[in-house]
């Protein structure tokens, strides 16, 4: 079940709420309230911590570099507000990368009403800013020698809330790389996306269920899931394809009848 963005926004306002306060807020029954809340849980975003209570649930350390370039960005936008404005960078991954990355891509997700007057703010502190890029913008901003920011319009603001502006989790920046280097043809290497995916998995740093919500909110669930279950096949980690297919007996019978489709 996917949760709206709504519901998980309330709980972060709220702090703690019960599945009434979500159910008459919302105009929605005690049991689908029930059910987003405890998908929320599940996700690794809510603590349930009594009958039928739960409270917002800060996520832990994000394992993301903030390099001094993003930290300057973020301190020239935190005025418009910690619910307006998602910062994220490319650097952000780089402890997961083999290699130093080169120009940073930095990305500014906010409301509509924000984006040009962040786009003006930073062009007066000399940044290379392009507002709404598009498809050659993906593509061509490995030729500028400077960092270039990217401001887009999103409501999507899934991540870290440090009290100051939200972060991103590592998965969904890897994702969101993953969907601009097959969507919008951004200018990165296939290979090291995938360095970076070894590396997280390595390093604990991925939360699978998150990694699999924040996919379909994307629109690529399948293809996270397809990606995840070549990595258990090759690596033998069937914890991977435990977090995607719950329950052993339905892994069982899934191999049972691919054993079956192979013989064929």
């Amino acid at each position: 079940m996917s949760v709206p963005d709504k519901i998980l926004e309330y709980l972060q306002r709220k702090q703690l709420v019960s599945i009434e306060d979500v159910a008459n807020e919302f105009n929605i029954t005690k049991i689908t309230a029930m059910n987003y809340l405890s998908r929320l849980t599940n996700l690794g975003m809510a603590n349930r911590i009594g009958s039928g209570k739960y409270e917002y649930r800060k996520a832990n350390n994000s394992s993301s570099i903030i390099t001094p370039e993003t930290q300057k960005i973020i301190d020239l936008v935190e005025r418009y507000g910690k619910n307006n404005v998602l910062v994220w960078s490319i650097n952000m991954l780089s402890n997961y990368s083999h290699y130093a990355i080169g120009n940073d891509l930095i990305f500014i997700e906010t409301i509509s009403a924000y984006k040009k007057s962040i786009r003006d703010a930073l062009i007066q502190n000399d940044y290379s800013v392009v507002l709404d890029p598009e498809k050659r913008d993906f593509k061509d901003y490995t030729l500028n020698n400077r960092n270039t920011v990217f401001i887009m319009e999103r409501k999507e603001k899934y991540g870290i809330n440090n009290d100051e502006l939200i972060i991103p989790t590592p998965e969904r920046i890897w994702v969101d790389l993953y969907y601009y280097v097959t969507r919008k043809g951004l200018n990165f290497s296939s290979f090291e996306l995938g360095t970076m995916l070894g590396n997280m998995i390595k390093s604990y740093a991925i939360n699978y269920d998150r990694m699999l919500y924040y996919s379909n909110r994307r629109k690529i669930r399948d293809e996270m899931v397809i990606i995840l279950y070549e990595l258990m096949k090759n690596t033998n980690n069937i914890k991977v394809i435990n977090l995607i297919i719950k329950g052993k007996n339905t892994i069982n019978i899934i191999n049972e009848i691919l054993e079956g489709a192979y013989e064929q």
